[in-house]
């Protein structure tokens, strides 16, 4: 029940995530940035998202795992408020952009990370035995599956 309330938390969240990027660029131009501008600005959510991957995986092995989640869940609040609070501001747009990835970035890892803290035994030996078949089909390795994990 833990991992579908899990699932369901991550699913919301990457929705409303992906609203917010998607839309991004308009946003932007609606708060008088010139289209060009607003494309370029847009362009750090790309750079912020792989360094929230780096940042991401450094705070999860430090600290717990729920805390690093819920802090990385509440961070588009900041870009959001940025967003209604400033009009036409190169230098506050590049900035929640740029949160914004990080949230994005550190999501994904906590996503494939907080499973783990639920039960390592009844999700990650099935998900790792599917994996590891997985790979072993798409690349033509005939070797056998872990014995191991159960299906």
């Amino acid at each position: 029940m833990r991992y579908l309330k899990l699932a369901a938390a991550a699913t919301v969240y990457a929705v409303a995530c992906s609203a917010l990027t998607a839309n991004v660029v308009p946003v932007l131009i609606d708060q008088n940035l010139s289209p060009a501008v607003a494309a370029a600005t847009a362009g750090l959510l790309g750079i912020g998202s792989i360094t929230g991957r780096l940042i991401g995986g450094f705070l999860l092995d430090r600290f717990n795992g729920n805390m690093v989640a819920a802090i990385c869940v509440l961070l588009p609040i900041i870009p959001i408020t940025i967003f209604l609070n400033t009009d036409g501001s190169q230098a506050w747009a590049a900035l929640a952009c740029l949160v914004m990835g990080l949230s994005i970035g550190t999501e994904v890892d906590c996503c494939v990370i907080l499973p783990r803290a639920i039960s390592e035994r009844a999700i990650s030996a099935p998900c790792s035995a599917r994996s590891t078949g997985c790979c072993c089909l798409a690349t033509g390795w005939r070797r056998s599956l872990p014995t191991t994990a159960t299906m």
